[in-house]
């Protein structure tokens, strides 16, 4: 930790002059400094480096000159000097200290928070203290004051500042924050500056603008809360008119009844405890034109799909416009929404004088992620330029949705264990993206019919879905309707009396679906079809349809340590989480083991399994 000075001669034995030329010093350590020097012709210079000692035995220590070639030389063999030291640094605390900085400026009432953290690179821990001066009392806190910096590791913490509200000057602050290490003393300054008069910025509207609505929308920002004032007249009148707001730091003030076909003068302002500031005059005109109704549209939506508000546009001028209403931006990835109808999209309107046109908008809630969304919305004429344009809001109250959803069991298999379950929405409002999900077991371990994912489930509307464990070895998996590679229907004619045959049409269909025609024929023989595998497996069909044949022989009992896994997973039973409304829940149960002693697991040949199909045809 002590600091060692290294004294390097340099001197340039050419008869030129050297510019900017790098002395380069390292370390074995890992240590590493550079200076630039200039020397004229036969000059020397010394360069000094200061280096902290680090722990250890022998350093070794490098100099060189210009060790990239920028100069040109005669002689580049005599730029490199290697010492080695002798030198025998004893473990201590090497202390570092870093603090964050602070924004600026800040406000009377505001607060900030500044971290630091303290770091040892030294082979010994070391108690610290930390204080804090250059602010008014009782302005700052540390957090800790003291601890232990342990050898090569770091200490965390914070230094809290809080800005009193009745502070009423504008002032620079010098803050230092002071770390003692035993012998060691390490400080940190930051600077920050409170204001207590404002700065206004990114007035709106722009001067020289034009609008075509009698509404017209004035905002800006400040650095620190503060009034929120407009001062606006036409250029023929004596007084100025002063309109009022929400104070803070974003400032709004809408200001209505303008006259049309008029010129506006207008200026803002916004004071604070420590002073005012003001903006430049700005120049606006009111013109014939198209605008919205109102400058502020809002509504109480559904969490739920397709929630729609009317807005209206009108042509205030004197003649007929092209338009088109448009969403300016959609901030929210959760709420897809747009305006819909005559007059949006692709639906240019053209509003003779005076028409009002109505326009959706409309927008999906039924992932809302919060309460309160607020949307800009755009009308436009579109036949003449400049185009002139207005602004509204359209505001939306998310109500939150009464969904109350129950499941009951009510149902189960003892043989197959499948257990038949109803959920049902007993609130007011819809679930619109209802999801049911057996957790705890994988895929291949559990089945679920049907799958209920982002389901609609109305008010009072049940759905039932049933759950079943999939006794399955590693290796295998269910009969599927993928299984079947190939499949045939057989038709057989039968006899024709030819004397009295005409050509007619025959249609085939299986379990209701046509799978296959004879257009004008007298058919004879028999006649093979291809039939998609869905058709075999028809909802209807059900087991009293079925005929098994079963050989008792034909039972191969699955090994213990094949069995025993799969026993222990439908010993832990099952969870099926169920999501809906921003809300998760879970419902838990067990399978129904029909013995709860030594249970085995056998594999069962059952033969073949004949479906009776339902088949017909007509002519």
């Amino acid at each position: 930790g002590d600091t060692v000075t290294f004294t390097v001669t340099v001197k340039n034995i050419g008869g030129a002059w050297a510019g900017s030329v790098p002395v380069l010093l390292r370390m074995n350590t890992g240590f590493w400094r550079y200076e630039g020097i200039s020397l004229g012709a036969n000059e020397s210079k010394t360069v000094q480096f200061q280096w902290q000692a680090a722990p250890g035995g022998d350093h070794q220590v490098t100099v060189e000159v210009d060790p990239w070639n920028y100069a040109l030389e005669s002689d580049e063999a005599n730029n490199r000097l290697v010492q080695l030291l002798p030198l025998q640094v004893a473990p201590r605390p090497i202390v570092e200290l870093w603090l964050g900085y602070p924004p600026s400026p800040v406000s009377p009432g505001s607060q900030f928070t500044l971290n630091w953290q303290l770091s040892n690179r030294g082979a010994e821990s070391v108690p610290v203290t930390l204080s804090i001066s250059g602010l008014p009392e009782g302005w700052a806190q540390i957090e800790p004051v003291s601890g232990i910096l342990p050898a090569n590791g770091v200490l965390n913490g914070q230094v809290i500042v809080n800005i009193p509200n009745n502070w009423a000057e504008s002032r620079e602050f010098t803050m230092t924050l002071q770390a003692q290490a035993n012998s060691t003393t390490l400080r940190q300054e930051r600077r920050f500056r409170v204001d207590t008069v404002p700065q206004i910025s990114g007035l709106s509207p722009y001067d020289g603008t034009k609008t075509g609505s009698t509404t017209v929308e004035f905002t800006w920002r400040t650095q620190i809360p503060s009034s929120s004032e407009v001062y606006i007249k036409r250029p023929v009148d004596p007084e100025w008119q002063r309109y009022t707001g929400e104070p803070g730091t974003f400032h709004r003030v809408v200001v209505s009844g303008l006259r049309r076909n008029s010129t506006y003068l207008f200026y803002v302002r916004s004071a604070a405890s420590g002073g005012e500031s003001r903006s430049e005059e700005r120049r606006i005109f009111v013109t014939q034109a198209v605008s919205f109704m109102q400058a502020e549209y809002s509504m109480e939506a559904r969490r739920d799909y397709d929630q729609r508000l009317t807005v209206y546009v009108i042509n205030n001028d004197r003649k007929a416009h092209l338009i088109k209403a448009e969403l300016v931006d959609n901030p929210y990835e959760d709420v897809p929404a747009g305006l819909l109808g005559e007059g949006t999209f692709d639906e240019p309107a053209r509003l003779t004088p005076g028409q009002k046109l109505p326009i959706t908008f409309a927008a999906h809630f039924q992932d809302a992620r919060q309460n309160d969304y607020t949307f800009r919305i755009r009308v436009r004429t579109l036949d003449e330029q400049p185009e002139q344009s207005d602004e509204a809001l359209v505001k939306i109250r998310v109500r939150p949705p009464d969904v109350r959803i129950r499941i009951v069991q009510i149902g189960e298999d003892p043989l197959s264990m499948t257990k038949t379950f109803r959920v049902t929405n007993e609130g007011t409002d819809p679930a619109t993206d209802l999801t049911i999900d057996p957790t705890g077991l994988t895929a291949e371990q559990v089945g679920m019919q049907p799958l209920i994912q982002h389901a609609y489930l109305a008010p009072n509307q049940s759905i039932e879905f049933k759950i079943f464990p999939l006794l399955l070895p590693p290796g295998f998996r269910p009969f599927g309707l993928s299984d079947i590679i190939d499949a045939h229907f057989t038709f057989d004619t039968g006899l024709i009396n030819w004397p009295t045959a005409k050509p007619y049409d025959v249609y085939l269909y299986l379990n209701g679906v046509e799978i296959g025609s004879l257009q004008s024929s007298l058919p004879v023989g028999t006649f093979v079809f291809p039939v998609p595998p869905q058709v075999l497996l028809p909802p209807e069909t059900t087991r009293a349809t079925d005929a098994w044949q079963f050989d008792g022989r034909d039972v191969v009992e699955v090994p213990q340590s094949i069995a025993q896994p799969i026993i222990n997973r439908l010993q832990q039973g099952y969870t099926l989480k169920v999501s809906y409304a921003n809300r998760n829940e879970t419902v838990s149960g067990q399978w129904s083991l029909s013995r709860q002693g030594n249970l085995k697991l056998f594999i069962v040949d059952k033969g073949r399994r004949t479906l009776t199909q339902q088949a017909s045809s007509f002519h």
